[in-house]
């Protein structure tokens, strides 16, 4: 069967433009580490620092992301967001925003200290009727105990900025979004579809699929949930992603999905798989272990997903800890042929600070 593309331009991810291969298959080519473009070192920061968004901005790229917790015990109100910025995409920097005060100065990058709603993994509204006003737009989460039944159930929060650095909810009351949201929670405009997508966090059964409404059940698995808005406000009933491997086993934590560059049709996501049974440090307080998976998708729904690493944790004794190799959402387009991603490395290692690598 003939395919017509036109113009369009196609990119060998999976099979749909292949009708067959003798002798000859798909191959997943892995990223080659380079640079580190933040070291997480800062006064406002700690080994629970996490990248969140790597976001193309005024020729440049911004990075959104967590600098650290100050008090566990009050962690929604000590929470501190910032905003590093780089021109080239190799090296990243903190700007003096002069935004909130740390220790007696405002010189520093930090965005927000404690409080909600938080700053959100933002994307820039591509929607043709977004007013200037409300360009940057973005999930936020809260997590909170349902009055009566003492459940711990997720909300979601659309959030708006015209600049980027100055935050305000889009409505007061949260989404109509069921799920937990407890995640890097991802939208965008889809210019192709022409309505707004997210893709945020669920629980479900590995044997069935069975979505879970609270955190209460086990077993539970992370997963990857869908829904679409024509306004940002109004969404369809998530829909859990579908695979055609078939297995519902995989913790999936994050899920980094956006158009791809150049192809919008096409959906690419570089989720984090997480390995809880594993503690490949017995020192190391937190069980676990993580890597990084490559999937496609030609609707948003239905994914190709290779579950062979599309990156590991690689030779480096402290990434094989928990939250580590975490795929930064956003792609830097840092030549024109070269395509950059980041991962998160050294998180919650108290003896080197958390970091960011190109």
């Amino acid at each position: 069967m003939t395919v017509t593309i036109g113009m369009r331009r196609e990119v060998f991810i999976d099979d749909w433009l292949i009708e067959e291969m003798l002798g000859t298959r798909l191959q997943l080519q892995k990223p080659e580490r380079r640079e580190v473009a933040l070291r997480m070192d800062a006064a406002w920061e700690d080994c629970v620092a996490f990248p969140d968004r790597v976001l193309p901005w005024e020729g440049g790229w911004r990075l959104y992301y967590r600098a650290g917790i100050l008090d566990w015990r009050r962690e929604e109100d000590t929470t501190v967001f910032a905003l590093a910025e780089s021109r080239d995409g190799i090296v990243f920097s903190r700007p003096d925003l002069g935004v909130c005060e740390f220790q007696g100065s405002k010189q520093n990058n930090i965005l927000q200290m404690g409080g909600f709603p938080t700053v959100p993994p933002p994307f820039l509204d591509a929607n043709p009727a977004c007013p200037p006003e409300h360009r940057f737009k973005g999930i936020a989460a809260r997590t909170q105990i349902e009055a009566g039944c003492g459940r711990k159930v997720g909300k979601a929060y659309a959030m708006t900025s015209p600049d980027g650095i100055r935050w305000a909810l889009l409505r007061e009351q949260p989404l109509e979004l069921s799920g937990h949201f407890d995640t890097v929670n991802t939208a965008f405009w889809d210019t192709v579809a022409g309505c707004y997508r997210c893709y945020t966090r669920s629980w479900h059964d590995p044997a069935t699929g069975r979505v879970f409404a609270d955190f209460a059940r086990a077993p539970r698995v992370r997963a990857i949930q869908h829904a679409s808005s024509p306004d940002f406000i109004h969404w369809s009933p998530p829909e859990q992603l579908q695979y055609a491997d078939g297995d519902m086993a995989t913790h999936l934590y994050t899920n980094a999905i956006i158009p791809c560059p150049g192809a919008e049709h096409i959906y690419l996501g570089f989720p984090n798989r997480y390995v809880p049974e594993r503690r490949p440090d017995p020192a190391h307080p937190y069980a676990g272990v993580n890597d990084a998976l490559f999937m496609v998708s030609r609707d948003g729904v239905h994914w190709t997903r290779r579950l062979d690493a599309w990156l590991g944790p690689g030779l480096d004794p402290l990434n094989w800890t928990e939250r580590n190799n975490y795929p930064v959402w956003g792609i830097a387009e840092t030549s024109p042929t070269e395509w950059s991603m980041y991962i998160s490395e050294h998180y919650r290692h108290k003896s080197v600070p958390t970091r960011m690598r190109l």
